[in-house]
């Protein structure tokens, strides 16, 4: 049995390289026997110096290789780690968080599950939280329960703390959506769910995610369009999975879920695109299209409750500078809940 550790890196720091790899070298050092780990390296186009570090660490780590391409982004280095990867299995680890020692430990490789789900540990500056798929449960999961899931809240969104059949990902053709800014991660997973795969689920955590709130700052000030598209995007393909998985009126409490959430993420994205002096004559297009593909699907004003219908309202309403002093407001309180 081989389990395949992809992990992309582009311009990470040294020493959060070195804590990454050696997390992974424990954890191979205490998995089971018979158990084959193997490390990935895809180097999204690094400057020289990091290129070099990691050249001089694969030398003296057998488990480790090292593959450099051109830079194209996270997804486009996922990718191309799936298809170097020649495992029963493959995880995946950013170059800027750990594993846990006893990641690869009580994981049933030998049962022949296409989907193996654990948990993370969340860090905010001091704060820490542990990210559970589902409280009070262990064992054998059906896909409506991971869907139900995700449209409560983005904790089991990434890639990260699962373990995925490699045979499944190729003969579905899963892979992550180049195209996307802010959000493959989910869009992956949807594309995973799709497939109806058989999924088992073990309570503990796996994964230590350290958030870097720059990156996806970066990302909405780089492109604010294309994310408001993006989140219109997922929330349509949301539906379609919901309509799939779900039969005969069962996923109608679901899609209203799905609709509580992204009119949340839609609001938090546009107080954001207005706090970072990026409001624009076409991202008011954009989110005016977004809010009338809400209300035309169904009646949120009615069945949703009161904080989505304020929400929904002020968008509606395009209030924006009261969804600008919301922005502040919730700016301040992040930055406070980090120093605590």
């Amino acid at each position: 049995m081989k389990v395949n550790v992809i992990v992309p890196v582009f311009n990470t720091e040294i020493s959060k390289l070195q804590r990454c790899f050696d997390s992974i070298c424990v954890a191979q050092n205490k998995s089971i026997a018979n158990l084959e780990i193997e490390c990935l390296i895809i180097d999204d186009g690094s400057e020289e110096k990091y290129t070099s570090w990691c050249s001089e660490y694969v030398k003296y780590h057998n488990n480790f290789k090292l593959y450099k391409k051109k830079n194209g982004g996270v997804s486009s280095a996922r990718n191309y780690g799936i298809a170097k990867a020649d495992g029963d299995y493959i995880c995946f680890v950013d170059s800027d968080d750990v594993i846990t020692a006893n990641t690869f430990r009580e994981i049933p490789f030998d049962q022949n599950f296409d989907l193996i789900m654990t948990d993370l540990e969340f860090v905010d500056g001091n704060n820490k939280e542990v990210w559970s798929v589902l409280p009070n449960i262990k064992g054998k999961l059906q896909v409506e329960q991971i869907v139900w899931r995700l449209t409560q809240d983005g904790k089991v969104n990434g890639p990260y703390c699962k373990f995925i059949k490699n045979k499944f990902l190729k003969e579905n053709r899963i892979e992550f959506k180049t195209c996307v800014v802010l959000g493959e991660d989910l869009l992956f997973l949807m594309n995973i769910l799709e497939c109806l795969p058989r999924i088992y689920y073990i309570p503990k955590v796996t994964y230590i995610y350290y958030i870097d709130s720059s990156t996806s700052d970066n990302r909405l000030k780089k492109n604010p369009e294309i994310i408001i598209k993006n989140n219109q995007c997922i929330y349509n393909e949301m539906f379609k999975l919901i309509n799939k998985i779900f039969k005969d009126g069962e996923g109608e409490k679901v899609q209203l879920k799905a609709t509580e959430r992204f009119i949340k993420q839609l609001f938090n994205t546009v107080a954001e695109v207005i706090i970072f002096g990026l409001f624009t004559k076409e991202n008011k297009k954009l989110i005016k299209k977004s809010v009338d593909n809400i209300k035309n699907r169904k009646s949120v004003y009615e069945f949703s409750d009161l904080k989505t219908k304020i929400r929904l309202k002020i968008l509606d309403k395009e209030d924006w500078r009261i969804l600008g002093a919301i922005g502040h407001i919730r700016t301040v309180y992040l930055k406070a809940k980090r120093l605590l």
